[in-house]
């Protein structure tokens, strides 16, 4: 039931992300792509919790946060490099395809 909630709220932040690339009103779009990212935060972290063993917990959560932490720069820096390689329509594509591949990822194909 988690992973499929989890994999939903992640398709709808990618649907969102793709819907923005031509999108007029932004507002909304923002919201609904805030509420997909923030119900997947409490997933993954709630799994990590309930997944790890106790004598691990501190290591494991760390580790974890590093990587969250150092994420969005490295986001940033992937996206940007992205941009300048395959312009605006490439971008839009790129976002398109993501959806699928986190399914094949998620599903075990």
């Amino acid at each position: 039931m988690a992973l499929r909630v989890l994999v939903g709220c992640s398709l709808t932040l990618d649907l969102f992300s793709v819907v923005f690339g031509g999108a007029v009103a932004l507002l909304p779009i923002f919201a609904a792509s805030g509420m997909g990212d923030m119900v997947s935060v409490v997933i993954r972290s709630t799994l990590l919790q309930a997944r790890t063993p106790e004598g691990m917990l501190g290591r494991v959560s760390s580790v974890n946060q590093i990587f969250i932490g150092s994420s969005g720069e490295i986001g940033m820096f992937e996206s940007g490099v992205t941009a300048r390689w395959w312009g605006p329509v490439g971008i839009i594509a790129r976002s398109v395809a993501r959806p699928s591949r986190r399914c094949d990822v998620a599903c075990g194909r």
